[in-house]
């Protein structure tokens, strides 16, 4: 039986052992932010750069020249995934599925904020209020799994 290909490009990792799938997580790519070290964590207005851009489509061509196409493409409903996701799933002649299970972790009021190295990152969010809990982010993405990609086992 023929593998049933999908992509989720999103910020949270999840692995999985669907027997029938193989499933690619892949980050966004570079945002204004990113370059300028300011936590995004909810905020879904940053776009991607011109490197991000390239990223995305210097990824898509090599997955195509690796053979790779994609049945379906979900995507975070964030500015900097969905222009991710679009370019990838262009190449595989789909359109990208928003999902909110998907997306990155809410940082509360570490959110715009700039930081110099991971230790003061890591400061940031400790300090935050309003920051999503780790359980919270495995409770919807285990969800995504359970009830998005499970119920195509087989397919």
């Amino acid at each position: 039986m023929r593998r049933l290909p999908i992509l989720v490009c999103a910020v949270a990792l999840v692995g999985s052992a669907l027997a029938d799938f193989e499933v690619y997580f892949m980050r966004h790519g570079e945002t204004p932010w990113n370059r300028a070290k300011v936590l995004q964590g909810s905020v879904a207005t940053s776009d991607l750069t011109p490197v991000g851009v390239a990223m995305a489509e210097e990824t898509a061509a090599t997955l195509a020249r690796d053979g790779i196409v994609f049945d379906r493409v979900y995507t975070s409903p964030y500015l900097r995934a969905r222009h991710t996701a679009e370019i990838l799933a262009k190449a595989s002649d789909v359109k990208a599925i928003d999902d909110p299970r998907i997306r990155e972790r809410c940082c509360g009021t570490a959110e715009r904020r700039a930081y110099r190295t991971a230790d003061e990152l890591n400061r940031n969010m400790a300090e935050a209020t309003g920051v999503e809990s780790v359980d919270e982010v495995a409770s919807r993405a285990l969800d995504f799994l359970e009830h998005e990609l499970k119920p195509l086992d087989g397919r």
